[in-house]
């Protein structure tokens, strides 16, 4: 097994891409509940912009819901470690 260093997570270069995007995901379902929960947080440093989306399911058919976005700018400078990174 190889060990995932905090680099592996960072921005990378996006090269040619004229628009590059790097996504966080995470979701988890609770099954005696029903409840479950989906994030997706996104960088779009081409684009000079993240965002973020929430989606929360409550059971019964409910769902609550969010998404937000801000500008971060196109260079990368202070991006190329999670801690710097902020939504």
């Amino acid at each position: 097994m190889t060990a995932v260093a905090g680099s592996d997570e960072a921005m990378h270069p996006t090269g040619e891409d004229p628009a590059p995007s790097k996504s966080y995901c995470f979701n988890f379902v609770d099954p005696g509940s029903g409840v479950g929960m989906f994030t997706r947080l996104g960088f779009r440093p081409g684009n000079g912009w993240a965002d973020a989306l929430h989606a929360v399911y409550l059971g019964g058919g409910r769902v609550a819901f969010t998404y937000g976005g801000r500008e971060i700018g196109q260079d990368r400078e202070g991006m190329d470690t999670l801690e710097e990174v902020r939504v």
